[in-house]
């Protein structure tokens, strides 16, 4: 299983690197955004989007969302092919969490070193962070080989669960305020 996953994740992050380029270009911006109506600072979106991400989805991590994606996409559909770029989707999200959770707890340390807010400040990673929950819309309305119904209720599931997440992470951040004790699951 463990060999399974180092090949697997190879692959996982060349699609990371096509939703989440580690420095942005105009063939990437016209392609995602299409044609701009205003000149793009490719630096900015660069030292300001694509560095941070990068900070944190560079420190390595498993993978195992995509993994498990892609594993589940090959065990319905039968086939053993790849779901494409659709595939950075659940690793572009939790790491655009782990970003705004490190702001909210007011972490130091991430995966063994300084988290992305310590490092570019809480401006430029909640924008981060932020960025890393929407690229995922972009991977939806650019996947070619995904029908519109597809596409539709991806995007569905994708905001529903963002929405989860946040009332989550509102109850977490309540919950530490105030001091309360958390409840039961069930």
């Amino acid at each position: 299983m463990e060999s399974i996953l180092e090949e697997e994740k190879k692959i996982i992050d060349s699609y990371l690197e096509e939703a989440l380029p580690r420095k942005f270009d105009r063939r990437w911006l016209d392609s995602a955004l299409g044609e701009a109506r205003w000149e793009h600072d490719i630096e900015s979106y660069t030292k300001a989007i694509a560095e941070p991400g990068w900070e944190l989805l560079g420190r390595g991590g498993k993978r195992w969302r995509p993994f498990l994606m892609l594993m589940s996409y090959r065990a319905v559909s039968g086939r053993n092919d790849s779901v494409g770029s659709i595939l950075a989707l659940p690793e572009l999200i939790h790491n655009g969490t782990l970003i705004i959770d490190d702001i909210e707890d007011s972490s130091s340390i991430r995966r063994g070193k300084r988290c992305v807010h310590k490092i570019f400040g809480d401006d430029i990673a909640i924008n981060a962070g932020n960025s890393l929950y929407y690229l995922p819309c972009l991977l939806i309305a650019r996947s070619r080989g995904l029908s519109h119904k597809v596409k539709v209720r991806l995007y569905e599931t994708v905001m529903e669960e963002m929405v989860k997440l946040s009332l989550g992470q509102g109850t977490d951040i309540y919950w530490h305020r105030s001091k309360k004790s958390g409840m039961n699951e069930g």
